[in-house]
């Protein structure tokens, strides 16, 4: 039996311009979406204020979603009025990013809905 396959990254680009984002930094790949505290290469996590700033930096994750710019994150950043909207319209493919996920988002899309870290699908062939 083999094992499933990997997931395709997405190109973080192609996630800021489907959420109507701005790239901040260098292009990324993305593999995942989870929490900051989770989070690893690869992965996408949100940062929900500036109080997530610490937890931010010290997060293992390749690029965060954010509301402004944050300049002690030296990481890519996708720049978004609402980051967590951002983040659930996209996974739950009510925005046309590549590897969307169709179906409804978690229900509360906050900060704990990630904690089971889920990975992004591999998208349309």
């Amino acid at each position: 039996m083999r094992p499933p396959a990997a997931p395709r990254a997405v190109p973080l680009s192609a996630i800021a311009a489907a959420v109507g984002g701005r790239l901040v930094g260098a292009e990324a790949m993305i593999g995942g979406v989870s929490s900051l505290d989770e989070a690893g290469a690869g992965d996408l996590a949100y940062v929900d204020g500036d109080r997530f700033i610490e937890a931010a930096r010290a997060s293992r994750a390749s690029a965060f979603v954010v509301g402004g710019a944050i300049a002690e994150i030296s990481r890519p950043q996708v720049v978004v009025s609402d980051p967590r909207y951002a983040l659930c319209a996209w996974w739950s493919g009510s925005s046309p990013a590549p590897g969307g996920r169709a179906g409804s988002p978690p229900r509360s899309c906050g900060a704990s809905t990630w904690k089971w870290a889920r990975r992004l699908p591999s998208g349309p062939s």
